[in-house]
């Protein structure tokens, strides 16, 4: 495999030194920052019996993190106000059957602090414990409603077809 090599050296993003040689993956770390960064992404454990929750699972990093808590035998929580798109993107993965069981969607946005309160109840007293939590969620970039409206619409409709969960959870009132 040929190695790629930049003319002009870039700073690493983690480490802040200068390099030239890039990772076949990460562009913007350095050869050593990249390797350690490889070396983690692809890292696995065995957390069957394990309980986490994610704030935040829809997209991005937080859909990651439970994805990778999911695949690694954990249940998990997992929180988004979108709860429908969010479930969704979960089940098109191709080894969803594997542990789409283990996974519960809970519509939840973080500024209402009453449905956080009452979502903190009802982890408590439905859950035998949480052994992981992942603090993701946040709004930084205002968006008009229109930016939304798809969505919107979407959960409207789809929210009958991805309530699952137990009794428990659908008794809550947190599912879509």
């Amino acid at each position: 495999e040929e190695t790629r090599m930049l003319n002009i050296p870039r700073q690493c993003y983690v480490c802040k030194r200068r390099y030239r040689r890039l990772h076949e993956f990460y562009g913007s770390m350095c050869p050593e920052c990249a390797g350690v960064n490889w070396r983690k992404r692809t890292q696995t454990a065995d957390l069957r019996g394990r309980v986490a929750l994610v704030t935040g699972a829809r997209v991005k990093i937080g859909y990651r993190i439970a994805l990778k808590l999911l695949r690694c035998g954990a249940a998990v929580v997992a929180t988004t106000r979108f709860p429908v798109d969010a479930r969704g993107r979960f089940e098109k993965e191709p080894d969803a059957g594997d542990w789409l069981h283990r996974l519960t969607v809970v519509a939840m946005d973080l500024r209402d602090l009453p449905g956080l309160e009452r979502l903190c109840a009802h982890l408590a007293s439905a859950l035998p414990r949480l052994d992981v939590i992942v603090n993701n969620a946040c709004q930084t970039v205002r968006r008009p409603p229109a930016y939304y409206r798809h969505l919107l619409e979407a959960e409207a409709e789809g929210a009958r077809r991805y309530v699952t969960g137990s009794s428990a959870w659908r008794a809550s009132g947190l599912l879509a």
